[in-house]
């Protein structure tokens, strides 16, 4: 098959052709190294990646296997090729991956190849990092029937956020009209839309447009070692060729790495990585060492230089914290030296970013009008989170505001959370106020408060206020039953004003013995003649002693989720094991209510704040088959109850 607008092979001979021009290169050039970063190493070093039609997050990484992976480049090729006649979103493709998976590079090569002349002669390439006059900038573009539109980092679109959905309407209408569209965007942000409607993978539905969409896939080991044998070449000539040493040195500390290794953004930084001593590898402690042996290098430079003043790498911490708190507050990627001036005034630390060696391996970069800019959006929100994590957050945006007028807080991402849950997930909740969370998929945010014996409690997922759950609530698609209840529950607007914890899964005793270290009390209560018969007696008194050992472990206050907590999380889809069709399976599973005897028999669909585990989305209850079941041998039916569970989910403030 041909490849007429990108190819493997066009790698080796677009690099020469750049560095052969580079010298007499038109401003298009500087400005695409301004907004993407320096071309020349990304072509340098590319390695294509592949793509799938599902994504890869949803696997198990370390195996790294899908059902179907393809180079990225057949894939844009056939897509680029082909005539639409149809403006329904078939010549609209989004293309989604995590943090530092190669997005934008993709988008920058698709670029390059055009601008080198790589490309079939009549068509264009417009590149664009997606912001607020992205689409009067589109509408000017003249020959759209011949333009390739290169849309990147939908995620950091300021006005998509907590609008993405309309966002997206907005700008598939304004592209309609360009020959093909390409939408970047990190796979977290991207919006529960619809399924196409005849179940085909790889296609989402966003209001009258269907798309095509692909994930970029992970690296798999022989990417890694292609990229290796870029990076760390052979030296010498013919037989007296030798393998540089630091290739095999990567090999090793890439594969302590496990599945963190096959992520384009960190084989980029593979050479400072093996100046680090860290052993202990996750996302955290990679950009840690990275941002260590980044600063260190600089120190040292600056050593050599005739400055007066050298800083140490506290100091510089300190400086790149605070630039990268303003920006993320701003939700800005550049900082103008005007505004970096001001800074200084608030940390004089800042300053000494004036001496860093732009460019190459540095993670901040200047561009052509002398703004500064970290070299990847990840390196900014691992600052902000490190800023967090080092309880500084607070006093670095107390600093920031340049002005009188009120200053935003950070804006939080996915990528924060999980660089903040690397280093310590219970810190996520303490955290949790501390930024501006408006329009994030919360239900991604797990997190497990510590325990006194060194273990991690349940996982616990955060749950927005009543009046941030527009996005999740679609009273159109429940039922008439369903949506009563719905109604009574959106009253209850003060017990939900604020967000709460809750277990992400339903717990059991075993579970809480496994986690609290318990197994004394469990020998003691299972043995005969125990006398803590009443545990085994009670399920729901069982269930509160787990929650009370869960709250002495941790000095936090954990409860047992009630009813409108239960049901507000089903009706936002936040959990969806509370319904049952069945109905006397529902009362079985549910008998933990018929143990508490303040709420016998009230069974009111979360209208009242009972401590108990119903299943909310209910048919009409048979209330005469209850009584019958409370009738019962309750020692038997217990004893049913007692091996599939109790079942329970606990919640907490934040």
């Amino acid at each position: 098959m041909s490849e007429p607008f990108i190819s493997a092979k066009l790698i080796k001979p677009l690099y020469k052709k750049l560095t052969q021009i580079w010298e007499t290169r038109d401003k298009e050039f500087d400005v695409i190294s301004d907004i993407f970063g320096d071309p020349r190493t990304l072509a340098q070093y590319y390695i294509q990646p592949d793509c799938q039609q599902h994504n890869p997050t949803d696997y198990d990484e370390d195996s790294i296997c899908s059902f179907v992976r393809s180079g990225i480049f057949k894939t844009i090729n056939y897509f680029l090729e082909r005539d639409t006649v149809e403006r329904d979103g078939r010549n609209q493709m989004f293309v989604l991956a995590d943090a530092g998976m190669g997005k934008t590079s993709l988008f920058l090569m698709l670029k390059l190849s055009q601008m080198l002349s790589f490309w079939p002669k009549d068509y264009d390439c417009l590149l664009l990092k997606l912001s607020e006059n992205t689409l009067e900038r589109i509408s000017t573009q003249p020959n759209k029937a011949k333009t390739v539109l290169l849309l990147d980092a939908l995620d950091e679109d300021p006005l998509a956020r907590g609008r993405i959905a309309d966002r997206l309407q907005e700008i598939l209408e304004a592209s309609t009209n360009f020959r093909h569209v390409l939408i970047s965007c990190r796979t977290q942000f991207f919006p529960d839309t619809g399924l196409d409607s005849f179940g085909r993978p790889g296609r989402v539905v966003v209001g009258a447009y269907t798309c095509p969409m692909i994930f970029l896939s992970l690296f798999d080991d022989s990417q890694v070692h292609s990229y290796l044998i870029k990076r760390f070449p052979d030296t010498g000539f013919l037989v007296f060729k030798q393998a540089d040493p630091r290739r095999e040195q990567a090999e090793k500390l890439l594969h302590s790495m496990q599945s963190l290794q096959f992520r384009p953004l960190l084989l980029a930084h593979v050479e400072d990585l093996l100046e680090s001593e860290q052993t202990h590898w996750n996302s955290y402690t990679i950009y840690e060492a990275l941002v260590k042996v980044w600063l260190r290098r600089e120190i040292r430079k600056m050593e050599n230089q005739d400055i007066k003043s050298v800083p140490n790498e506290r100091d510089l911490w300190a400086a790149c914290r605070l630039v990268a708190v303003y920006l993320q507050s701003l939700g800005k990627r550049a900082l103008p030296e005007s505004e970096l001036a001001q800074l200084i005034a608030k940390l004089p630390a800042v300053s000494h970013l004036k001496h860093l060696d732009f460019g190459g391996r540095s993670l901040l970069n200047r561009t052509s009008s002398k703004d500064y800019r970290f070299a990847h959006y990840s390196i900014q929100e691992f600052f902000v989170a490190n800023a967090a994590c080092m309880e500084t957050l607070i006093p670095d945006w107390q600093l920031c505001p340049l002005d009188s007028s009120p200053f935003p807080l950070p804006k939080l991402t996915a990528q924060i959370i999980s660089f903040i849950r690397c280093f310590d997930s219970s810190l996520i909740p303490r955290v949790f106020f501390s930024f501006n969370w408006q329009g994030l998929k919360l239900d991604q945010f797990i997190f497990q408060d510590k325990l006194a014996n060194g273990n991690l409690g349940p996982d616990m997922m955060i749950i927005p206020p009543i009046d941030s759950q527009s996005d999740y609530l679609q009273m159109d698609l429940l039922e008439d039953e369903d949506r009563r209840f719905t109604q009574l529950s959106l009253k209850q607007k003060e017990q939900f004003s604020k967000p709460f914890a809750l277990s992400k899964n339903k717990l059991t005793y075993d579970k809480i013995v496994e986690i609290s270290s318990l197994l004394q009390f469990k020998k003691a209560l299972t043995s005969e003649n125990s006398k803590h018969q009443e545990f085994l007696n009670s399920p729901y008194i069982l269930a509160r002693y787990c929650v009370n050992q869960l709250s002495i472990s941790t000095e936090i206050d954990y409860r047992l989720a009630d009813d409108a907590e239960l049901e507000y999380a089903s009706l936002i889809g936040f959990i969806d094991d509370y319904s049952n069709e069945d109905e006397a399976n529902w009362i079985l599973e549910n008998m933990l209510i018929l143990s508490d005897p303040e709420s016998k028999l009230k069974i009111r669909h979360g209208t009242d704040n009972m401590a108990a585990n119903l299943r909310i989305k209910s048919k009409r209850l048979n209330m005469a088959l209850l009584k019958e079941l409370s009738s019962l041998d309750r020692l038997n039916a217990e004893k049913l109850l007692h091996e599939n569970g109790p079942f329970f989910r606990v919640a907490r403030d934040l």
